[in-house]
């Protein structure tokens, strides 16, 4: 898929992680909630072509809008919840509650207040 996150100012590419700590995977969620949004702004353009477009190329230019930016839609948010699912993880590792990372698919940037469940220990019957 093109890319053309890098392009604008303050900007990064989303073809590839550039940093692998956490600072780098927040940078990375945000980055693909502002492609998300403009994907989205783009779609949202389509009742614009009412005003000067016949019947049928209002239907072709809505649905090439929607095959165009739908997929790209798609992509930045199965990145966006890999990459949350991630810091979670790694925050519950680290001691803090996993519940002070957003959830996948989630916008809201400030963090939960209810505590993680702790999780039950497993360990095989043979160590036990």
């Amino acid at each position: 898929m093109p890319e053309a996150g890098d392009v604008f100012p303050g900007g990064i590419s989303k073809r590839h992680l550039t940093s692998h700590d956490d600072p780098g995977l927040e940078l990375f969620v945000r980055e693909t909630r502002r492609a998300e949004l403009a994907h989205w702004w783009a779609l949202g353009a389509g009742p614009i072509l009412l005003l000067w477009n016949p019947p049928l190329a209002l239907v072709l230019l809505v649905g090439y809008g929607v095959g165009v930016n739908l997929p790209f839609i798609v992509v930045q948010r199965h990145n966006r919840a890999r990459a949350l699912t991630t810091l979670r993880r790694r925050r519950a590792v680290a001691g803090r509650t996993a519940a002070q990372v957003p959830a996948p698919g989630s916008y809201d940037p400030a963090p939960a207040t209810v505590p993680a469940r702790p999780r039950p220990c497993r360990t095989p019957n043979h160590l036990s």
